[in-house]
């Protein structure tokens, strides 16, 4: 029994979700690829409804907070199938057939879609704020056996994502240096290089040690790819938004907007506003900060 599931369930609760597993590995072979996605998806969104530990989605699994409401696993499933039924008969009134293509890719390459194919593209991608988001669906990996460990994450999840914890440059042991050497850097090079020495200075004042100064190196090295990546694949015509939030590690300012900005620029795109949407980090006291920060739309035109 993996120890992230004996944390998180009651006994019980754990007999009706491997029931369930199994009942679904028995019938996924006779279902069609759609409705073996469908009904693992079901499945999943059960799981956490079902959990009587802190599990709310994006964040972190909490087994010493105790929710007041739990579902029974079987009335949890008949509740998000009776959902998803819902939506899809909702949209098949309609009559409005989806229009989307699910690509698996990389957002730093973009290998499978052709150039100038691109007339827009809104997204919101990992903010440098050390957010693990491997972690993120770690309950749901576990249940279905795709990870017997939160030591697992790093080759099953993290290793693929932009580089934006401390947790995945630590694993794949980055030095500043060679990222800051990186070329694509360029036109930040000088600030970023001020503002991650000053995040290696305070690291050593601090018992958790976390490798921000890295992390934001590699973090604007993965980001300055994708815009080189989305200038190949855009039109000329073609806006770009993308929802980001400053940050501030260990009370060091990162003005992620502006640097995003600067690394369109040099990738060829010509113009980018910033449209903030709100301020953050100013209704309660913050543990480890209490610089203001905010959030906002950042717009990018060829």
């Amino acid at each position: 029994m993996p120890v992230l599931l004996s944390k998180c369930y009651t006994e019980e609760v754990l007999i009706h979700l491997f029931k369930i597993r199994q009942a679904y590995l028995e019938l996924a072979p006779t279902l069609s690829e759609e409705l073996q996605s469908l009904t693992f998806l079901a499945i999943s969104a059960t799981l956490r409804l079902s959990s009587y530990v802190g599990t709310a989605q994006w964040q972190y699994i909490l087994p010493n907070k105790r929710k007041a409401k739990i579902s029974k696993p079987l009335n949890a499933l008949d509740i998000q199938i009776a959902l998803m039924l819902e939506d899809m008969h909702c949209m098949q009134c309609l009559r409005t057939a989806s229009q989307a293509t699910l690509l698996k890719e990389d957002a730093r390459i973009l290998e499978g879609i052709p150039d100038k194919s691109i007339d827009l593209v809104i997204t919101s991608p990992p903010y440098a704020n050390n957010y693990d988001y491997a972690d993120a669906t770690r309950l749901e990996m576990t249940f279905w056996g795709e990870v017997n460990s939160w030591g697992d994450l790093h080759d099953t999840v993290r290793k693929f994502l932009i580089r934006s914890s401390t947790q995945h440059v630590s694993k794949d042991r980055l030095k500043l240096d060679a990222l800051i050497a990186d070329p694509i850097l360029e036109p930040i090079r000088d600030e970023l290089i001020l503002v991650c020495k000053e995040l290696e200075k305070v690291r050593e004042t601090k018992a958790g040690n976390k490798a921000y100064h890295t992390m934001i190196a590699a973090y604007f090295v993965d980001m300055g790819s994708v815009f080189h990546a989305l200038r190949r694949v855009t039109t000329s015509d073609c806006k770009i938004c993308f929802i980001v939030g400053d940050s501030a590690p260990y009370g060091v300012y990162v003005p992620v907007e502006q640097w995003f900005g600067k690394l369109a620029n040099e990738a060829g795109f010509c113009l980018w506003s910033f449209e903030k949407i709100r301020q953050r980090n100013i209704k309660w006291k913050n543990r480890k900060h209490n610089i203001p920060l905010h959030e906002g739309r950042l717009w990018i035109e060829n």
